[in-house]
């Protein structure tokens, strides 16, 4: 599969949030997308280098989400939108394991790293959110910014690369922004540090994941080994 181009992701992006009814201006409601499309979902600690699993059925008809609950809320919010490409629009169906990786990626990575971040942060949300005095390249305020990302529910990191990639900062102020420490920035502009700070670690399910899980096996759409697989993915008394 070939790298989709820029337009197409965001064509893609914008597709995803009108048929789950949501505007071109609103945060991504991440949870509530999750169980609306019926994807099992864990959240649980996993590899500090690994953001998540994506899962289907050779017929789409099932798909399940593995979340790693260790990273920050922002980073795990843009895991579930990388993941939703994988589940959506991907045509390899082959379990996908997603790595923190930032050299060179592969056309799906790639692909997926733009649609979540399109998903996540819409052009149109981020240019009505933006004061008409600072549209002009580079004059973006850090206030503006540090709220754009309490916003969006977004990493620092990931707004200042959606803000270069809309092009309304440049190469030179994308590296100072980065510079900055995100969660003492926020602090000291009044906001939660909470979308920057380390996830809790919990193993929590979304969905009716031990049922349909049963219903797989039961049906012999799985094997016992993958049940099993499955099972152990969820604390006892888990549902």
């Amino acid at each position: 599969m070939k790298k989709l181009t820029v337009e197409a992701v965001e064509r893609l992006a914008g597709k995803f949030r009108t048929e789950a009814q949501l505007s071109q201006f609103e945060p991504l409601n991440c949870h509530s997308v999750l169980q609306s499309k019926n994807i099992l979902t864990v959240f649980r600690p996993l590899s500090a280098n690994v953001g998540g699993v994506s899962i289907m059925s050779p017929d789409r008809c099932w798909r399940y989400m593995l979340v790693n609950s260790s990273r920050p809320i922002g980073r795990q919010r843009f895991t579930i939108a990388h993941e939703l490409y994988h589940l959506f629009y991907d045509d390899n169906l082959e379990p996908h394991l997603c790595f923190e990786d930032n050299g060179h990626k592969n056309p799906r990575e790639a692909s997926a790293d733009l649609f979540a971040s399109a998903l996540l942060m819409p052009k149109d949300g981020i240019i009505s959110n933006i004061p008409d005095d600072e549209l002009r390249r580079n004059q973006i305020s850090l206030a503006t910014i540090m709220r754009l990302e309490q916003y969006f529910g977004v990493s620092h990191q990931a707004l200042c690369y959606r803000l270069k990639r809309l092009k309304l900062i440049n190469e030179s102020y994308l590296q100072q922004l980065l510079a900055i420490s995100p969660s003492r920035t926020a602090w000291e502009f009044g906001y939660s540090t909470k979308i920057y700070d380390d996830g809790d670690g919990r193993k929590t399910v979304l969905g009716d994941f031990i049922a349909k899980a049963k219903v797989l096996f039961d049906e012999e759409r799985i094997s016992e080994g993958h049940y099993m697989e499955l099972m152990n993915l969820v604390d006892d008394g888990e549902s």
